[in-house]
């Protein structure tokens, strides 16, 4: 046998052994009348990869939501308390200017409201084109005033309240002894107790949230809310923009973060002038101390 015939036979022999390889050993011989065995697509076989890929990443962003949600809650609240401590910031900064922090809402001849605090102390806030573009001679609601009351101004919004883009859910705390009255100035001087026990300004929730430049505060509503849901044995965070309590800017510029009970407590401090506030004040003194 020549070279070249041994090379063929090799050659041959190579090609057998190959095609009995793609033949499975644990399959039953086919025969002729067998039903050809079909093949998936290329097209097939990344369609069915795809659809398990994609279920894996469904399982994984089921599995972040939550620590997304609950890292967001924090951030919101953190800026809420930024916002408040600006607001703070802009009322002592107009009664430096003006020596007396501003009434709740400015008055016409005849005692009609015209404009909010928030309005008075848009200069303060780095807002003053927008202050000097309103006439405070007419209603805040005044076609004159169309522009600046439809004005989107975040200082004026908790991040985890959804309401209207002109709306604010920070309001002024109005009471005898409190830090604002309704339609004249007060001077800081006038204001009893001390610094770090009168509240200054609270958050609300979206259904108590107003037009920033609109003359009310609806506090009363607000409380009288939280007080039917504590009687009916729900936690106030149901009805409050942050879990657990309401945020509340003190006149010393600190901001906190008051329970149902210490709420009501400098509400009733507000109201009536009492100064037992001892759990609040122990509070404070321990947060200060850190």
């Amino acid at each position: 046998m020549c070279v070249s015939d041994v090379r063929f036979l090799n050659s041959f022999r190579f090609f057998e052994s190959s095609a009995l390889m793609e033949e499975n050993p644990y399959e039953s011989p086919r025969t002729e009348d067998d039903p050809p065995v079909g093949k998936k697509s290329p097209v097939a076989r990344r369609l069915v990869q795809g659809l398990v890929l994609l279920g894996i990443l469904a399982v994984l962003v089921a599995l972040l939501l939550p620590a997304v949600r609950s890292a967001r809650e924090p951030a919101r609240r953190a800026q809420c308390v930024n916002n408040l401590r600006q607001i703070a910031l802009a009322l002592h900064n107009y009664a430096a200017e003006h020596e007396c922090l501003p009434p709740v809402y400015t008055v016409d001849a005849d005692g009609n409201p015209l404009h909010s605090w928030r309005t008075l102390i848009l200069p303060f806030i780095e807002h003053a084109p927008l202050y000097d573009m309103i006439d405070l001679s007419k209603p805040w609601d005044d076609p004159v005033n169309q522009l600046a009351f439809e004005t989107y101004l975040s200082i004026y919004r908790c991040p985890s309240v959804v309401s209207p883009n002109n709306h604010a859910n920070y309001l002024a705390v109005v009471a005898p002894f409190g830090c604002f009255l309704p339609t004249r100035p007060r001077e800081l001087s006038d204001i009893p107790g001390e610094a770090h026990l009168a509240l200054l300004v609270i958050e609300v929730d979206e259904t108590h949230s107003v037009p920033w430049m609109k003359p009310i505060e609806p506090i009363e509503d607000w409380l009288r809310n939280l007080d039917t849901m504590s009687r009916r044995g729900l936690e106030t965070s149901v009805r409050t923009p942050h879990p657990g309590g309401v945020q509340g800017v003190m006149l010393d510029g600190s901001v906190r973060h008051l329970t149902r009970e210490e709420l009501d407590e400098l509400i009733s401090k507000t109201s009536s002038g009492t100064s037992q506030l001892a759990h609040i004040d122990a509070a404070y003194s321990q947060s200060a101390s850190h």
